[in-house]
């Protein structure tokens, strides 16, 4: 799973990661509720610190969506701060691992 949040920053986002935060239980972002409560048990999250400062990225995994499309289809959300922030359905195929296509709905649809 993190290899897929480490994934879509890179060749999703297109950002440089400089080095890994481990610790991420302290960062408020990793505190943030997700938009559906039944996802906070599935929610895994990742930090780094790029060219652009600290990002964070929390992911969870859809595994019948995935499925059905062959790929992964996850429910993201990243934080850089001070004021960026998005959420939102995205999903990958193994055949093109970057390329990053970006969905549509909510976390319960």
């Amino acid at each position: 799973m993190e290899e897929l949040l480490e994934s879509f920053l890179t060749a999703g986002l297109g950002l440089e990661l400089k080095c890994r935060i481990e610790d991420v239980c302290g960062l408020p972002e990793v505190h943030v509720r997700s938009s559906h409560p039944s996802q906070e048990r599935a929610r895994v999250c990742a930090a780094w610190h790029t060219t652009l400062g600290r990002v964070t990225i929390c992911g969870t995994y859809d595994p019948e969506h995935s499925h059905r499309v062959k790929g992964h289809a996850m429910w993201l959300e990243w934080w850089i701060p001070p004021k960026i922030h998005h959420e939102g359905w995205w999903r990958v195929e193994p055949k093109w691992p970057r390329d990053w296509i970006k969905g549509h709905g909510s976390p319960t649809s």
